[in-house]
């Protein structure tokens, strides 16, 4: 037989095609919208968990406190006041409360503001929205890991008023003072024990004491017109967290901070130069 002379059809293999630029870019664009729209929702997410950490952190420094002052028939832990006065290093509150919290120094600490700022050793090393504040004569290369934190304390649950701080908070002395919220004219519920704050201490927090300038750095404001301000950092979302007498934390904007009960008699208002 002779050889088939029809012709056979012609057959290719396919051809594998790479991505068009089009599709490439198309493909870009899904992963940025994506990006875009998942990345805030992880950043509150982020936001949010720490502001429960530190919440429960402060919950745990209030049994601490509740903790000592059981231990000595229902004096209210504080600052060493004496030291300051002799021109020696101020014992702070979180040292005298060290043992009823353990070795934790993360505990004195928010994590929206876990490392100090500043390298000073002559003034107050105040903290920020988010720097934690570092005591007076001290620096990041001396510092130990439980002498700096995030909390500030309210002064007015103190036994007294030193007499050379009693002059600049309007010679409130003794009827001012809260004792562990025993008196009747405390409202446990809404007075201040420990919060968010750019300083250990609050100081003596005045009805009168105004709105910081600068919610970032209120520690540049604090010499003009009040202790209060050192509570007025904008740590979560221009609110703070607070822990009160009754043993309860929660979130408090920064704007209701005078709405609180930070001494024996407050009355209640608007910061003086609210918006």
């Amino acid at each position: 037989m002779g050889r088939d002379a029809s012709p056979r059809p012609f057959t290719t293999r396919p051809i594998r095609k790479g991505f068009t630029l089009i599709e490439l870019l198309v493909v870009i664009s899904i992963i940025a919208l994506l990006v875009g729209v998942l990345l805030p929702a992880l950043g509150a997410a982020r936001r949010t968990a720490m502001a429960i950490k530190c919440a429960s952190n402060q919950k745990q420094m209030a049994v601490a406190w509740f903790g000592y002052s059981v231990d000595n028939e229902g004096a209210a832990a504080g600052s060493s006041w004496s030291f300051r006065q002799a021109l020696l290093p101020i014992q702070h509150w979180y040292v005298t409360l060290f043992p009823y919290y353990g070795s934790n120094p993360q505990l004195i600490r928010c994590p929206v503001a876990p490392e100090p700022l500043t390298f000073s050793t002559t003034v107050n090393n105040f903290g920020t929205s988010t720097h934690a504040w570092l005591p007076a004569g001290e620096n990041l290369l001396t510092a130990t890991e439980d002498n700096y934190g995030g909390f500030g304390y309210n002064n007015w649950l103190e036994s007294s008023v030193p007499n050379y701080v009693s002059a600049s908070v309007g010679n409130r002395g003794k009827d001012h003072v809260i004792n562990r919220g025993i008196d009747a004219q405390v409202a446990t519920g809404t007075t201040p024990l420990f919060g968010d704050n750019v300083w250990a201490d609050s100081g003596w927090p005045l009805e009168t004491h105004p709105l910081p300038r600068d919610f970032e750095d209120p520690g540049r404001d604090i010499s003009v017109g009040g202790q209060l301000k050192r509570f007025c950092v904008n740590r979560h979302s221009m609110a703070i967290n607070v822990a009160f007498l009754d043993g309860s934390t929660r979130r408090v904007n920064i704007l209701d901070l005078w709405s609180l009960k930070w001494h024996a008699k407050w009355d209640a208002q608007e910061p003086p130069n609210a918006p």
